[in-house]
Protein backbone atom coordinates (compact mmCIF):
# COMPACT_ATOMS: atom_id res chain seq x y z
CA UNK A 1 0.00 0.00 0.00
CA UNK A 2 1.04 3.28 -0.62
CA UNK A 3 1.88 5.89 2.18
CA UNK A 4 -0.91 8.46 2.30
CA UNK A 5 0.75 12.22 2.86
CA UNK A 6 -1.25 15.24 4.41
CA UNK A 7 -0.06 18.20 4.20
CA UNK A 8 -1.70 21.84 6.62
CA UNK A 9 -0.59 25.12 6.40
CA UNK A 10 -0.45 25.54 10.44
CA UNK A 11 -0.28 23.72 13.78
CA UNK A 12 -3.76 24.62 15.04
CA UNK A 13 -4.92 22.66 11.33
CA UNK A 14 -2.45 19.92 12.34
CA UNK A 15 -4.00 19.82 15.91
CA UNK A 16 -7.49 19.73 14.68
CA UNK A 17 -6.82 16.47 11.93
CA UNK A 18 -4.91 14.54 14.69
CA UNK A 19 -8.16 14.64 16.53
CA UNK A 20 -9.48 12.37 13.46
CA UNK A 21 -6.65 10.93 12.05
CA UNK A 22 -3.43 9.36 13.93
CA UNK A 23 -0.39 9.78 10.97
CA UNK A 24 2.53 6.93 11.68
CA UNK A 25 4.75 9.66 11.47
CA UNK A 26 4.26 13.62 11.97
CA UNK A 27 6.74 15.95 10.35
CA UNK A 28 6.79 19.26 12.15
CA UNK A 29 8.18 22.68 11.14
CA UNK A 30 9.02 24.59 14.48
CA UNK A 31 8.02 28.04 12.77
CA UNK A 32 4.45 27.77 11.51
CA UNK A 33 1.82 30.53 11.52
CA UNK A 34 -0.73 30.47 14.67
CA UNK A 35 0.53 27.80 17.01
CA UNK A 36 4.05 27.49 16.33
CA UNK A 37 6.28 24.03 16.16
CA UNK A 38 7.19 24.91 19.84
CA UNK A 39 3.75 25.17 21.06
CA UNK A 40 2.33 22.46 19.34
CA UNK A 41 5.05 19.96 20.46
CA UNK A 42 4.47 20.96 24.19
CA UNK A 43 0.87 20.30 23.37
CA UNK A 44 1.50 17.16 22.09
CA UNK A 45 4.11 15.86 24.72
CA UNK A 46 1.63 16.44 27.61
CA UNK A 47 -1.45 14.06 26.20
CA UNK A 48 -0.74 10.85 26.67
CA UNK A 49 -2.89 10.09 23.58
CA UNK A 50 -0.07 10.99 21.63
CA UNK A 51 2.82 9.04 23.84
CA UNK A 52 3.52 6.70 20.88
CA UNK A 53 2.95 8.69 17.33
CA UNK A 54 6.61 9.26 15.79
CA UNK A 55 7.35 12.68 15.50
CA UNK A 56 10.23 14.56 13.82
CA UNK A 57 10.83 18.04 13.21
CA UNK A 58 11.86 19.98 9.94
CA UNK A 59 13.55 23.13 11.00
CA UNK A 60 16.15 25.56 9.30
CA UNK A 61 16.49 27.01 12.50
CA UNK A 62 20.44 26.27 14.14
CA UNK A 63 20.67 23.97 16.99
CA UNK A 64 21.48 27.02 19.43
CA UNK A 65 17.91 28.37 18.27
CA UNK A 66 16.27 25.71 18.73
CA UNK A 67 17.86 25.35 22.34
CA UNK A 68 17.25 28.87 23.14
CA UNK A 69 13.45 28.45 22.49
CA UNK A 70 13.18 25.47 24.86
CA UNK A 71 14.11 22.83 22.52
CA UNK A 72 12.21 19.73 21.41
CA UNK A 73 11.19 16.84 23.81
CA UNK A 74 13.62 13.83 24.23
CA UNK A 75 13.03 11.09 21.31
CA UNK A 76 12.27 13.76 18.78
CA UNK A 77 14.45 13.95 15.52
CA UNK A 78 15.35 17.29 14.10
CA UNK A 79 15.87 17.12 10.49
CA UNK A 80 17.46 19.96 8.73
CA UNK A 81 16.02 21.75 5.77
CA UNK A 82 16.68 20.80 2.77
CA UNK A 83 14.99 17.86 4.20
CA UNK A 84 17.78 14.82 4.00
CA UNK A 85 14.62 12.36 1.99
CA UNK A 86 17.71 9.08 2.55
CA UNK A 87 17.20 9.55 6.37
CA UNK A 88 13.36 10.55 6.35
CA UNK A 89 12.60 7.73 4.11
CA UNK A 90 14.98 5.47 6.87
CA UNK A 91 12.59 6.63 9.52
CA UNK A 92 9.44 5.66 7.62
CA UNK A 93 11.13 2.25 7.13
CA UNK A 94 11.59 1.62 10.43
CA UNK A 95 8.09 2.75 11.84
CA UNK A 96 6.26 0.17 9.54
CA UNK A 97 8.98 -2.73 10.25
CA UNK A 98 8.01 -1.76 13.93
CA UNK A 99 3.84 -1.70 12.96
CA UNK A 100 4.04 -5.04 11.03
CA UNK A 101 6.33 -7.02 13.75
CA UNK A 102 4.02 -5.92 16.12
CA UNK A 103 0.96 -6.80 14.21
CA UNK A 104 2.59 -10.00 13.64
CA UNK A 105 2.68 -9.27 9.80
CA UNK A 106 5.79 -10.32 7.46
CA UNK A 107 7.25 -7.64 5.40
CA UNK A 108 7.42 -8.08 1.74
Amino acid sequence: MLPQVTAVDSGIEALLLLERERPDLMLVDLKMPGIDGFQMLRILKDDPTYAEMSIAVVSGMSEADIVSRGGVPPGIAVLPKPIPFAQLLAMAHAIESHKQTSTGRVAA
